[in-house]
């Protein structure tokens, strides 16, 4: 799986779309929940880890969140993070 990582103004945005437009790629839209996730305290519940993770992902950025785009059901991902144990955040992300 093809991850692009780049600075603002870079030119990840155009990659993205060019790749997203070969038939048998599909590139979801850009994410920025990868530093807020780095930074959750790891030492709780994997209940309350799990939710933490959902919560970041689902709700970033905070003023306009982003998730909707992936055309993924909310509950999906919930599934997922659900069926993983031991939980970290490096497995959730």
């Amino acid at each position: 799986m093809p991850i692009i990582v780049g600075a603002p103004r870079s030119g990840t945005t155009l990659l993205r779309l060019m790749l997203d437009s070969h038939p048998e790629l599909s590139i979801p839209p850009e994410t920025g929940f990868l530093a807020p996730l780095s930074a959750l305290d790891q030492a709780v519940s994997s209940d309350e880890l799990r939710r933490r993770v959902f919560d970041t992902i689902t709700r970033f950025p905070p003023d306009a969140p982003t998730w909707p785009d992936f055309g993924v059901a909310p509950g999906e991902l919930e599934s997922a993070l659900g069926a993983l144990e031991p939980v970290t955040v490096a497995e959730g992300a």
